[in-house]
């Protein structure tokens, strides 16, 4: 009835849904890959709901398992990459999505380059440590950043490695980012430096074109162009982004792809 139907949707129950996740995700390494790779490749689909449902995904992602140093390549190199790949690209899907799109990007940079110093950080061994000093200082007790750590500097290179952008501009970003007070001011920070270098791409793509020079002579460092291995839905395995079915082919999915499926569709209301 719909009191039974209020109690599956209930805040508890949702908890307890993201708590189950985390500890399959985290638990079981032959589970992470698939899983990880299933999100990455929806945020790529012509397909909003489905981009959204991703991209909230990840975002817990993020925010729950941010120290677990098992995850920061797929995370800072395969996930961030993906996603800045899709806002350079302006495709017109994408409308309505741009701001999650960077809050997801905002995640992750504040996750991996910008982590407030003395926020315990877990090596995959199990042990801690604190990362690299990317700023000096004491605090003010004023809210402001003084000290951040670097635990996975990919994302921070991804950017530097756009056409157009200087590594000046990534200093001034993460400045402008650090002496900010709130989550939320820093977050708007970055998304105006997000939206500056989305311009500075697209001038320079520009410049090119009217330049007759060839597209492939220039690159965005480690932008997924192929991964390891995507999956739709119906369990058909695709050869990376560029989605070539294996029409049927050995699309016999293991425990480990199932599982992970199973892991996709929990969030599903």
């Amino acid at each position: 009835g719909g009191e039974d139907e209020g109690v599956k949707g209930s805040p508890q129950v949702l908890q307890a849904r993201r708590d189950a996740v985390t500890y399959l995700l985290l638990a079981n390494d032959d589970v992470t890959g698939p899983y990880l790779a299933i999100l990455t490749s929806l945020l790529t689909v012509s397909d909003s709901n489905a981009s959204r449902k991703a991209i909230e995904m990840l975002i817990w992602v993020v925010q729950s398992a941010c120290e677990d140093r098992r995850l920061d390549n797929a995370l800072g190199r395969d996930v961030f990459g993906t996603v800045l790949g899709v806002i350079l690209r302006q495709e017109a899907w994408t409308q309505g999505l741009e701001g999650d799109f960077v809050t997801l990007l905002d995640e992750i940079y504040g996750s991996l380059v910008l982590r407030p110093a003395g926020t315990a950080v877990i090596g995959g061994d199990g042990s801690l440590h604190a990362g690299t000093d990317t700023a000096s200082g004491s605090g003010s007790g004023s809210g402001v950043v003084t000290s951040t750590i670097t635990v996975f500097d990919a994302p921070r290179q991804i950017l530097l490695s756009v056409p157009g952008v200087t590594e000046r501009m990534i200093e001034e970003m993460e400045i402008q980012i650090n002496q900010r007070t709130t989550k939320k001011r820093r977050a708007e920070v970055f998304r105006e430096k997000i939206k500056t270098i989305r311009d500075v791409y697209t001038a320079q793509i520009r410049g090119i074109e009217n330049s007759k020079t060839s597209l492939s002579s220039i690159g965005i460092l480690d932008l997924p162009t192929r991964l390891a291995r995507t999956y739709n839905r119906h369990g058909n395995k695709r050869d990376g982004v560029n989605g070539n079915s294996t029409n049927g082919q050995n699309h016999n999915l293991n425990n480990s792809d199932v599982l992970a499926y199973s892991l996709v569709d929990l969030f599903q209301a």
